[in-house]
């Protein structure tokens, strides 16, 4: 029977946090709160997990925060245990105030340094720490108002230590992502091509989502540095990331603008271009209102919507019969046309 420890323990066994890896956790989660007592920590990791759900699929760093807000309130009066370190990890990079980001932080150093310092992940979890942190010292450069040398000091500081431990360890992905960080707070075009080529050589396919995400949610603070390598880049991997999240084959989403499967597959990698005209195409076949998400902005979806009805409904059922119900909901779609 389901409760706080099994779901915590299938929290600690994700090998990442791929939204369609945590999703049918939050379900469950969600679920047993429904028809339970209130448990602190599930609602802890209810919100976290649904902040690192809306990062991955939208950017939207507003969104995320009000998502992670429970939980950075909770955590802000709790005695952390390693759990509470953990979750605050998750949501570290999404809290809204810099100043109250560099309080907890400074906590997360004292709770692990003073009470686990002999724990069997202590250098992972200090890693994790420094990650994270030099992901919130990267957002405070361009939308805070800091001291400029002194974020530059922490985030140095940050992203040569999570280095240092990922050398050691040989945490080659994790090692790229930082250095993905620091091309992006150095604005060097060329060096974050380079850091997303290294990692789609890998072929992993939730570490390319990390990297790619982080890249196109800050081009647009890129400026005229911006290249049109750099812009192909982000529009392809916005326009993949959609069609995914909607089910769309590549054929079929090809079939719909009226051009190739080649075609799509070289715009998605970055190595084409795309027109105005066929920009607005896509826009309304993925259902993007705004043309700003194609580079980087949320596809605002809404919060309460049909949509989340619908998630509700069929989260009980199994995998093979999520995708059959979401696949006669496709065909629905398609053929009733607008009846407005």
């Amino acid at each position: 029977m389901p409760n706080r420890d099994s779901f915590i323990a299938e929290f600690y066994k994700l090998q990442n946090y791929d939204p369609k890896t945590i999703g049918p956790l939050i379900d469950k989660i969600n679920k047993y709160l429904a028809t339970n007592e209130p448990d602190t920590k599930l609602e802890l990791l209810s919100c976290a997990l649904k902040t690192q759900k809306e990062m991955m699929l939208d950017n939207d760093f507003i969104k995320a925060w009000e998502l992670a807000k429970p939980a950075v309130d909770i955590l802000q009066d709790a005695d952390w245990d390693l759990f509470e370190l953990d979750i605050f990890l998750i949501v570290l990079m999404r809290i809204e105030s810099y100043e109250l980001a560099l309080d907890m932080i400074k906590k997360a150093h004292d709770v692990l340094d003073r009470k686990f310092p002999d724990t069997e992940h202590f250098l992972y979890r200090k890693y994790k720490i420094f990650s994270s942190s030099s992901a919130r010292h990267l957002r405070a450069k361009f939308y805070d108002n800091p001291d400029p040398k002194k974020v530059k000091e922490m985030f140095d500081t940050c992203v040569d230590s999570s280095v240092k431990i990922c050398e050691k360890y040989n945490y080659l992905k994790l090692r790229n992502v930082q250095l993905t960080y620091r091309a992006i707070f150095d604005e060097d075009v060329s060096k974050i091509l380079d850091c997303v080529r290294a990692i789609v050589a890998t072929e992993d396919k939730y570490w390319i989502a990390v990297i790619k995400n982080k890249v196109a949610e800050y081009t647009r603070n890129l400026g005229k540095n911006v290249t049109t390598k750099l812009k192909n880049l982000v529009v392809g991997w916005q326009i993949q990331k959609r069609r995914k999240e909607l089910g769309i084959k590549t054929a079929k989403f090809a079939e719909m603008i009226g051009s190739t499967q080649v075609l799509i597959n070289q715009i998605e990698r970055g190595d084409s271009g795309v027109s105005q005209r066929r920009l607005y195409e896509i826009a309304q076949v993925l259902g993007v209102d705004d043309l700003a998400y194609f580079l980087g902005g949320p596809v605002n979806r809404p919060t309460d919507t049909y949509v989340d009805q619908i998630e509700y409904m069929i989260s009980p059922l199994s995998d093979k019969k999520k995708k059959y119900a979401v696949e006669l909901i496709r065909v629905y779609v398609e053929s009733s046309g607008d009846e407005k």
